[in-house]
C-alpha cells in the first residue's frame, strides 16, 4: 500500500512540472481547524460521461487527502460527516446541512481546503475557477431563493383570487431569468473564453434562446481558446448548440405524435393550416400551470382565427391521475398529450419547464417562450390585428 502511495505521489509530482493537460491528476488536501467531531469526508462528482464518482477519505489530525484523476476541470460536492460525543445530538440532518458542504471547481495540480469552524466555510488556493465558480454560483442561489419567494407568494395571489397579483408575480420572475442571463451567464462566457466554467455559462444561454440569441451564443463559443474547446464537454456544447439550432425561430418544427387523454394519437402534422402554440407543462410545475389562464385567454379570443393549443406533460409527469386533474382544474379544453418517453422534448431540446413554440399555418417556428400577456402580443401581431 505505502508502495502505491508513493508511485502516485510520484507521477503527480511529474504531472505539476507540466502544462496541465486532461485527463489529468488532482491532489485535494483538506485542513479542519475548530471541527473536533469530523471523521470522515466524502468527495463526490458527475463527470462529463454523466457517471457518478464517489470517494472518501478519513480524516487524521484534522487533514485528509483525495487524489482522483479528472477528464477536465469541474465541479464537485465535499461532505463532511462526523461523529458526535455521547450525549450530543447535530441539529437537524447533518448529511444535508448546508454547514457540511462545500463546493469547489477544481482543475489539475494541487488544491489546497482549509475550513475553520464550519466545513462549508472554507478558504482555497490552487483552484483556478474557484472565485468565478462561487461569483456564478451566488448568482444563481440568489436567482432560485428569489424563485421561492415568489412561488409562495404567488400561491397566497391564488388563493385570494388576486390574478392581477399572480400576474405580477410571473412578470417579475421572467425579467429575473432574463436579467441573469444577460447580466450573468452571457457576459461572463463573452469575457472570459480560457475558463471552462464559460462551457457551463453558455450551455445555461441555450436553454432560453429568446434572450441570447443562437448566433450570439455561437460567436461566443468560438472565441475560446482552443484549450477550452479541446475538452468534453465544449465538444458537447458544440454538438448541442448546433443541435438546438433545429427549434430556432425560422426552422420547420420537428413533427411528432404522441397519445391524447383519451390514448388517441395525436399528429402535429394533423394541425397544418392552423397557429399552433405548442406547450410543454407539468402538472406539479407551478409557473407552467400559472400561464394557463393566459393561454385560455388566448383561445378564446383567437380560436375562432385559426389558432389552437397543443399542451405536451413531461417525462416526468408525476402520473396519470395528477396529469388528468391539473387539466381538468385548470379548464385545460385544448388537446393534451403525454411524451413519457421524453422524445418529443429532446426533438424541441427542453431541458426545463415552461416552454413553448409557437408555429404558423405552414408548420415553420415564429414564436418561443411566449409568456403571459406577450402571447396575446404576438398572436395579434402575426394576426394584424
Amino acid at each position: 500500500m505505502k508502495a502505491r502511495i508513493i508511485l502516485i505521489i510520484i507521477l503527480f509530482s511529474l504531472q505539476l512540472k507540466v502544462k496541465a493537460q486532461y485527463p489529468a491528476l488532482v491532489q485535494l488536501s483538506g485542513k479542519l481547524t475548530n471541527i473536533p467531531s469530523a471523521k470522515r469526508i466524502i468527495f463526490y462528482y458527475v463527470n462529463v460521461q454523466g457517471k457518478s464518482v464517489v470517494d472518501t477519505a478519513n480524516v487524521e489530525n484534522g487533514e485528509y487527502v483525495f487524489v482522483a484523476k479528472i477528464l477536465q476541470p469541474h465541479d464537485v460536492t465535499l461532505k463532511v460527516i462526523h461523529q458526535y460525543p455521547k450525549g450530543e445530538e447535530p441539529k437537524g440532518n447533518p448529511f444535508i446541512s448546508p454547514e457540511n458542504i462545500a463546493k469547489l471547481f477544481i482543475n489539475a495540480g494541487t488544491i489546497a481546503i482549509n475550513s475553520t469552524n464550519t466545513f462549508s466555510n472554507i478558504a482555497v488556493t490552487g483552484a483556478t475557477w474557484q472565485k468565478d465558480f462561487e461569483y456564478i454560483r451566488n448568482a444563481e442561489d440568489k436567482l432560485r431563493k428569489t424563485a421561492g419567494a415568489q412561488q409562495e407568494e404567488w400561491y397566497k395571489y391564488k388563493d385570494k383570487g388576486d390574478a392581477e397579483g399572480m400576474d405580477r408575480i410571473i412578470k417579475e420572475g421572467n425579467q429575473n431569468v432574463v436579467a441573469s442571463l444577460k447580466n450573468v451567464y452571457y457576459p461572463y462566457a463573452k469575457a472570459h473564453p480560457s475558463s471552462p466554467l464559460s462551457i457551463w455559462a453558455l450551455r445555461v444561454c441555450c436553454n432560453d434562446r429568446t434572450t441570447i440569441s443562437g448566433k450570439e451564443i455561437m460567436e461566443a463559443f468560438n472565441a475560446l481558446t482552443p484549450s477550452i474547446k479541446a475538452l468534453p464537454a465544449a465538444k458537447d456544447l458544440e454538438h448541442y448548440i448546433k443541435f438546438t439550432a433545429t427549434t430556432e425561430i425560422g426552422k420547420p418544427a420537428p413533427l411528432f405524435s404522441l397519445a391524447d387523454t383519451a390514448g388517441k394519437l395525436v399528429e402535429l402534422a394533423s394541425f397544418k393550416g392552423k397557429y399552433v402554440l405548442i406547450d410543454f407543462w407539468a402538472s406539479w410545475c407551478t409557473p407552467c400551470r400559472a400561464e394557463n389562464p393566459y393561454i385560455r385567454a388566448a383561445l378564446a379570443k383567437y380560436g375562432a382565427k385559426n389558432f389552437t393549443v397543443l399542451s405536451i406533460t413531461s417525462p416526468r409527469e408525476s402520473g396519470r391521475e395528477n396529469w388528468l386533474k391539473a387539466i381538468e382544474d385548470d379548464k385545460m379544453t385544448w388537446t393534451n398529450v403525454w411524451d413519457k418517453e421524453g422524445t418529443v422534448c429532446e426533438m424541441y431540446n427542453v431541458t426545463g419547464i415552461p416552454r413553448n413554440f409557437l408555429i404558423d399555418e405552414k408548420g415553420i417556428i415564429v414564436g418561443k417562450d411566449l409568456r403571459g400577456e406577450i402571447l396575446d402580443k404576438k398572436l395579434k401581431e402575426l394576426m394584424g390585428l
